[in-house]
Formats: C-alpha cells, structure tokens, sequence
C-alpha cells in the first residue's frame, strides 16, 4: 500500500507544473461550480413545482367556489318556485274543475314566471309536472303530466329525499328538482319542479381549473360517474365510496396529492359541492410538471457546460502564463550556472515575474558590466570585486528560490509563490543597487529582511531575527552585500546543524571610539576558534564554500575602511558564533 502510494506521489510530481495546475484549479473550481449549480438546480425545481402546485390550488378553488355560487343560485330558483304559493294553487287537484278560459289564464302566467327566471337566471329550462286532468299538462315546454315521470329513476330517488340532483354522461343538461307539496296536506305531493342548466356552460365553468394542457377536472357523482368534463375522452376512475363520500370531502381539503392511475403518477385534488352532492376533481399528469422542470434543466446544465469550459480555457490560459515563464527563467539560469553570462531574458509581463525578469536582465547586463570595467584594476581590487559579484550573482540562490516556487505551485499556494516573488525582487534589486557597492546600515538591514524573509519560507519559519540597531546608526556607510553572506552562514552552518533545527539571529550596534561596531550573533552549533581566526585570511578553505564571502567581506571592509577595521570573530564554546562588523563611524 506504501509502495503504491509512493507510485503516485512519484507520478504526481513529475507531472508538468501546467498539467498540475490544470488539474488542481479545475477540480476546486469545476466540482463546486458543479455543486451549487445541482443545488441551485433542485432548489429552483422544487420552487417552480410548489409554484404549479400553488397556481392548480388557487385555480381550482376559484373554480370550485364560482361553481358552488352557481348551485346555490339554481337550488334558489328551485326553492323559489316550490314554494311559490300562487303556482301551487294553480296546480291543486280541484283546478280540473276550473273553466278552460282559467287553466289557460293559468298556464300562461307560470310560463310567463319561468321565462322570467331563464332570462335572468343561468338556467337552460324550467319545468313543472302536474295533474294529468290539468289543461296544460300536455304543453310539453314548460308543463308537463305527472303520469310520464311515474317510472322515471329520479321520481324513484326523491322518494326518501326532498331534493334530487340529475345528471348523466350522455344528458346535454344537468337537472335540479324537488316536490312541490300541497298548500292544504304538506304530506301530499300535487307536482314536481325541475331546473335545468346547460352542461356546457359548466364545463366551460370546469376549464378554468386546468392550468396545463394535459390536466382534466370533471364533475363526479355519488356512484362516480362522470357528470360533467373539461375535456372529451375518458376521465381517470377514482374510486369513491358513496356512503363516506360526503364526509371525507367535508371534512379534508387538503389540496393537491399524488396519486397513481393505470401506473401514471398524477397529482389529484378533490372537494365535495354541497349544494349538488357532486365531487370537483382535479387531476395534473405529474410528467407535465417534471416536462416543465425537463426543459429548464436542459437549458441550466447548458450554461453549466458553457461556463465550465470558459473556466477550465481561463484556468488554462493562466497556468500557462505562469508555468512558461518559470520554465524560461530557469532555462536561461541554467545558462549562467554554466558560465554564459551573456544571456538576455526579455519581457516577461507587467507582474512579479516580470518584475523577476527584468531584474535577472538587470543583474546580467550590470554583472558583465561591472565584471569588464572592474578588469583593468589592481590585482588585489579585482579579485575582491569580482568575488562580491559572484556574491551578488548567485545563481545557485536564485535556482533554489525559483524551485522552490515551483513546489509552492503544486500545492496551489498562490498568496506564498506572491510573498516569495516579492522578496526575490526586492532581494535582488538591493543587491543591484543601480551598481552602486556602498551602501547604508538600513539598507543592508533591508537586504537581509528579504533574504530571511526567502529562508524562513524554505526553511518553515525556523529562523528568529531580530535587529535592535540604533537610528542614529542607520545612515553609516556599509560595503554592499555585508549582512546576508554572515546570516547565510549563521543558518546553513550554524542553526541548521542542529538537532533541532531552529534558532535566532540578533543584529545589535554600538559606537566605540571612531567604530562603528554592528555584533551579528547566532545560537547555532557554533565553531573552532583556531578555524575562526583562520578564516579570514587564506590560512583554511572551506570545503562548502563559506569562508569564501567572509574573506571578500573582510576584504571589503578594509579598503573602505583601511586597516584596523573589517570582521572579528568571537568564539565561545557551545554558545553558537559572533561576529563583529567594525566600521568607520561617520556622522
């Protein structure tokens, strides 16, 4: 199991850093792009299916309660002339006695009643069964003869009842009747009226609950049979029990749930109609709503597609422009570490890369500048200048620093590749210094800031500084390049031999006599006295190379300050190194 996780560390890390980037910024950007837009999805789906369900529930109760009013109005009429004492004179038994001229005085005034009502009223016809004696029973329009009703199923009803509602599948009307009793016996029943209203009107009236094209409300009866439909074709069976019909509607009304029919999934809503004893029932296909929902997620996860592609083409694009300029720096890098000092990098942008760049050109072209004019000094001059320049160079520094942003880019560091970047430049720029090689305290304290700054981000934050100089010191004259070589040698050969790795650094200054005296001091392993005192001149040649800029410090020193001063090394066993920097002190 380690093997094969060391196979794909090992795999991860030679990939090249584009790739890298590709696949890290893609995967935290895509797979939360991914995320919320399924979260936005459901939650949008959800919202536009509770708002169709919403609108089918307003729709059908506005539906319901218009259709009610208009029951309520027929049963008034209905009322209205049952109980209309003058009709019910007119139609007494002994009205087969009345003279002719009477009955047909008679018949015309309960047309003229009923006429008035049709008009006013939404009703189809309004009829009345008589007596068979009576004149009118015949008429056929309005009256008709009790003795063609006898057998009829609806007179059978209203035997138990004083109300019955008609109406059938196949009947162009729907009918409201109820007995019409005698003025003298209320036992007696002398007729019937009946109310009728056009089925099309109420199915026109049923349309209204359907909010889609598929959705179908219907009028069912007590034995649920169809009544009445908004539209032509067979209406899903829903089985009601005649007996708790009325009570389950009466007392539910919970709007629409899902039910199943002939293996469809469907949303249904019913409520029962007091005034007709019928059932309103709604029913949605439920593929109409997710048809809807369907046609929004295409267009939704084609924005996806669309947005990710941009995303993964700008992800592209920005890893490129950082990895090909890395890989060009460091190409041309190589060259000065193998001697090629003519080298020339170009432009490289207007960011901390293209900062980097055009100090590396900067450094190239000031280096073989300053490595030809140097030339035709003296011998000793020279090489002390030459070594500061190498110094100043340092290839190898620069290589590491950019290999390090390397791996800070695997691990998508971008706030610490900018912290680096930032130091570098800052880092080189002091150490170029528009070619000057003296310089003040405070900038020397500056250059060595950044220097720590580069360390402590390779080294993980092992190294502590601190710098307590005195202001009045800051302006004094320094040789370029005078603090970083001691400090690189403090961490490499001091702090980082440890068993514990970490360690502080202190900078202090004073004034004695005519010195400048800055004391640079390390709690590292520290080292041998008789190699400190040999260290300074070519008595000892380290094999890792630092005695090499401490000489060249030195040196340094002493022709900008003549002799007397330059670098003092105090020694104390198991007390880690100090190094005094004498200087001359001017005001």
């Amino acid at each position: 199991m380690k093997k094969k996780n060391t196979f794909k560390i090992k795999f991860f890390h030679q990939m090249k850093l584009k790739t890298k980037l590709l696949w890290v910024y893609g995967f935290l950007i895509l797979v939360p792009l991914v995320m919320l837009s399924f979260f936005v999805f459901q939650t949008y789906s959800e919202g536009m299916k509770e708002q169709l369900i919403y609108s089918a529930n307003q729709s059908f109760s506005q539906t319901y309660d218009f259709l009610d009013y208009k029951f309520s109005k027929v049963t008034d009429v209905l009322d209205q002339l049952s109980n209309n004492e003058e009709i019910r004179q007119m139609i007494t038994g002994d009205m087969v006695n009345k003279d002719i001229k009477q009955q047909y005085w008679n018949m015309l005034s309960i047309r003229q009643t009923f006429q008035e009502l049709e008009n006013q009223e939404d009703v189809s016809r309004i009829r009345i069964y008589v007596d068979d004696n009576i004149l009118y029973a015949e008429d056929q329009i309005n009256m008709f003869g009790m003795g063609n009703i006898q057998e009829a199923s609806w007179i059978r009803q209203m035997e138990n009842g004083q109300k019955q509602v008609l109406g059938f599948a196949d009947n162009p009307v729907l009918s409201f009747a109820s007995r019409i009793k005698s003025i003298v016996d209320y036992r007696q029943t002398i007729g019937y009226m009946r109310v009728d209203i056009r089925k099309s009107n109420i199915e026109n009236i049923l349309k209204r609950a359907d909010i889609t094209e598929d959705s179908m409300t219907c009028l069912v009866n007590k034995d649920n049979e169809k009544i009445a439909c908004s539209v032509n074709g067979s209406t899903p069976r829903v089985i009601i029990d005649p007996e708790e019909s009325e009570r389950k509607f009466i007392e539910e009304d919970d709007g629409f749930t899902e039910i199943a029919v002939n293996g469809r999934k469907m949303l249904m809503c019913q409520k029962y109609l007091y005034h007709s004893g019928w059932t309103m029932l709604t029913v949605i296909p439920y593929q109409t709503i997710m048809r809807d929902i369907s046609s929004m997620q295409i267009r939704f996860f084609g924005i996806m597609l669309i947005s990710s592609i941009f995303v993964f083409f700008m992800i592209y694009l920005t890893g490129r422009s950082i990895t090909d300029r890395v890989e060009r720096l460091m190409c041309h890098m190589k060259k000065v570490q193998k001697g090629e000092t003519d080298v020339e990098i170009g432009e490289g942008g207007g960011d901390e890369i293209g900062a980097l760049y055009q100090n590396f050109d900067f450094m190239i072209h000031k280096t073989n500048d300053l490595m030809n004019e140097k030339y035709e000094l003296g011998k000793h001059v020279k090489n002390a200048e030459l070594q500061a320049l190498q110094s100043q160079i340092n290839p190898h520094f620069l290589y590491n620093t950019l290999d390090m942003i390397k791996w800070y880019s695997y691990g998508k560091k971008t706030e610490e590749i900018n912290e680096i970047v930032s130091q570098t430049a800052k880092f080189y720029k002091m150490t170029l210094n528009k070619g000057k090689s003296i310089v003040t305290i405070e900038d020397e304290i500056e250059h060595a800031r950044a220097y720590l700054a580069i360390q402590n981000m390779r080294f993980e934050n092992a190294v502590k500084a601190e710098f307590a100089v005195p202001e009045n010191l800051l302006k004094c004259p320094i040789p370029k390049i005078t603090l970083q070589p001691l400090i690189e040698n403090a961490i490499l050969h001091g702090i980082m031999e440890k068993d514990d790795p970490e360690g502080t650094i202190t900078l202090t200054g004073s004034v004695l006599k005519d010195h400048v005296v800055l004391t640079l001091k390390d709690d590292g392993i520290g080292m041998d006295k008789n190699n400190a005192d040999k260290i300074l001149t070519r008595e000892i040649q380290s094999k890792t190379g630092s005695g090499y800029g401490v000489r060249n410090i030195h040196e340094r020193i002493l022709i900008l300050c003549g002799q007397g001063y330059g670098l003092v090394y105090k020694i104390k066993e198991g007390e880690g190194t100090t190094v005094e920097i004498h200087l001359k002190y001017t005001q």
